[in-house]
């Protein structure tokens, strides 16, 4: 019987093991280049738009665009890593496109250390951490 309570331990610490080993936490590790404030500034016809993001070390951030008008839409998300994809998900609120609250905000950027490039939306910004690279509303690099 102590043979096989032993055996039976023994079996449960490796299984645990196991598990603990292979857990699905597989949480990209978040370079440090990404963490803080980014400014994306947008020349437009109307004015000027200015996109800013900040990344957190706890993992969350937020978002803010201010457009020509004083209109804007903010946003506080969570974010992981899939590559060079920042994937944001959270809530967003604003007065732009009719105002309210969405809770199903989701954004994705492309990070490259130096610039964060909007994929799915405010796709006419760049961002960077000093703010020296402005666009126009197509999304090219002007000299303004």
């Amino acid at each position: 019987m102590n043979r096989t309570y032993s055996i039976f331990l023994l079996l449960c610490i490796i299984i645990n093991s196991i598990f603990t080993a292979c857990s699905n936490n597989d949480d990209a590790q978040i370079p440090n280049e990404l963490i803080g404030d980014w400014i994306g500034i947008c020349h437009e016809s109307r004015g000027t738009s200015y996109l800013s993001v900040s990344f957190n070390t706890d993992l969350t951030g937020e978002l803010l665009l201010e457009s020509p008008s004083g209109a804007y839409n903010m946003a506080y998300f969570e974010y992981t890593m899939s590559g060079n994809e920042v994937l944001c998900k959270g809530t967003s609120s604003g007065t732009i496109g009719g105002g309210g609250t969405n809770n199903n905000f989701s954004m994705t950027f492309h990070w490259d250390t130096n610039r964060l490039t909007p994929i799915n939306q405010y796709t006419q910004f760049i961002l960077t951490k000093d703010g020296s690279i402005e666009t126009d509303q197509d999304g090219n690099i002007t000299t303004y």
